[in-house]
């Protein structure tokens, strides 16, 4: 099954800490490899925008909302970005612990 291709797609609204936590202990953890990582950002927020590019390089797809459009907005607007079979999906604000096959095992079921 690793040669199923992921796209780690994250939610986030102006918690840089949260946001690093989550991406921060999604890839020490995580063993299946991902295709990208895309981050979309819905506060409006130009600090929070520099602190991800300034954090995440290129290590993350920035989608970077001008305006608010709320949650489920911007997950089409992000999903519509994606060109992988499978897409992981997480919020700003989970913390990632346990079992490193999660990836892998959530693709099987």
């Amino acid at each position: 099954m690793s040669d199923k291709k992921v796209t780690l797609c994250i939610t986030s609204f102006d918690r840089f800490d949260l946001l690093k936590q989550t991406i921060d202990s999604f890839t020490a953890l995580n063993t299946h490899p991902l295709e990208r990582i895309v981050v979309i950002e819905d506060s409006t927020s130009l600090t929070m925008k520099d602190n991800i590019v300034q954090e995440f390089g290129d290590k993350v797809d920035l989608i970077f909302n001008e305006q608010r459009i709320g949650q489920a907005p911007s997950l089409d607007k992000m999903y519509n970005t994606v060109t992988t079979q499978y897409i992981f999906h997480t919020e700003d604000d989970y913390l990632y612990s346990g079992n490193s096959n999660f990836v892998k095992e959530s693709i099987e079921i």
